[in-house]
């Protein structure tokens, strides 16, 4: 079987790997079956709802992580990006059910509601139902005694921690969706380390930004040598924190940099041992890097990173890009993305093996047409 793993995939690049790698086609479905499909996620998102968790576990010298979990060391993992990616499988099997699984509210009592709903979807046992209604609401009581509100919070953000503290461990994690029929059994999700790690940057002008929030929000371009990830201590990540990652990396055949949030992707192969290995890859042309058609105000071109791979790291990256400009391939798409700040890429420069013809649409964002881009891939995970 031929083992794929996406590197830092996150909530964008997530997005668009799912029409590559996972299509409701049948003959698709079939191909990527013989394939084992891992993704490998840094756990550094610490922004919105996943923020918010994070810090309330933390607060008081993790009281409430000690409590819920048993000890204070207990992994405080980010599932924001990979709560989207379980919701994608979940409304694959039960349509009705995504909704209520991704539902925000402030309020405990709708949150609960949503939750019976999503647990009827999933026919989950009462002895899970009042277990995980005993740890909402043990949260709800802390972050109001602690005055540290909860606001805009979805059933996902408690529900895949739930499960984790429950299992134990993510492989058990995984087989617990694979088990109830959410998961496809040949699909595995990963954190890069085993507690959340801090991404770190610095712009143009020098300036030292802590924080995956605070890079996200920059309005300075942030050169790819110059992201790092750090202990919450401030240590940097070294390949004696990621052993398994590393091993994850060195049994598959094909690595895939996905698009969407640079941060998501350079800060993983910043990490040296994380370098030595991709250079052979990519020398046997199985490091493939989805182009980014756009640019936001914190990052650079796509092909600033390419050639940061190719002449400063020595990794070269098969690329997937359009045939055509992005200038000239759909003026209306262009103009929605320059009004959200976003300027276009250039092509890239580098090994190109094949252009995948993209038909870009303007919808809820950018999004790739899964035909010729899953014969791209085809092509390519020979």
């Amino acid at each position: 079987m031929t083992v794929v793993t996406f590197l830092g995939p996150g909530g964008h690049g997530w997005a668009s790997a799912r029409e590559i790698v996972f299509s409701k086609d049948p003959k698709r479905q079939d191909e990527n079956l013989k394939r084992e499909i891992n993704f490998l996620q840094a756990p550094a998102d610490h922004g919105g709802a996943s923020g918010l968790m994070s810090r309330l576990l933390e607060l008081d010298q993790g009281v409430l992580n000690r409590s819920l979990h048993g000890d204070i060391a207990f992994p405080i993992y980010p599932w924001g990006d990979y709560n989207k990616l379980i919701a994608f499988f979940i409304g694959q099997r039960h349509p009705d059910c995504e909704a209520s699984f991704l539902a925000r509210s402030s309020n405990l009592n709708q949150l609960v509601g949503y939750f019976d709903s999503f647990a009827s979807c999933i026919k989950a046992d009462r002895a899970l139902v009042q277990n995980f209604m005993e740890y909402i609401h043990e949260i709800f009581e802390y972050s109001s005694n602690s005055g540290f509100p909860l606001s805009d919070v979805s059933v996902a953000h408690f529900f895949n921690p739930f499960i984790f503290n429950r299992e134990g461990t993510m492989e058990k994690f995984n087989q617990y969706y694979h088990d109830i029929g959410i998961l496809p059994k040949n699909c595995f999700l990963h954190f890069l380390t085993q507690s959340r790690v801090v991404l770190h940057g610095e712009d143009c002008n020098g300036t030292i930004l802590v924080g995956e929030d605070i890079i996200d929000d920059h309005n300075l371009p942030i050169a790819p040598k110059d992201y790092s990830l750090r202990k919450v201590n401030g240590e940097l990540i070294t390949g004696e924190d990621i052993k398994d990652s590393l091993d994850l990396i060195t049994r598959s055949d094909y690595i895939l940099l996905p698009n969407g949030s640079i941060a998501n992707v350079f800060p993983i192969i910043n990490i040296l041992e994380v370098q030595e290995l991709l250079v052979p890859l990519g020398q046997d042309d199985r490091v493939i890097m989805l182009q980014n058609l756009f640019y936001k105000q914190n990052e650079l071109p796509n092909n600033v990173y390419v050639s940061y791979l190719i002449k400063t790291l020595g990794i070269e990256p098969t690329v997937i890009g359009p045939m055509i400009e992005v200038y000239t391939a759909n003026e209306a798409l262009l103009k929605r993305y320059e009004v959200q700040g976003k300027k276009a890429s250039p092509m890239p420069i580098g090994k190109i093996a094949y252009h995948a013809r993209l038909d870009l649409e303007v919808k809820d964002g950018l999004k790739y047409t899964p035909d010729s881009m899953f014969r791209a891939l085809n092509r390519l995970l020979r």
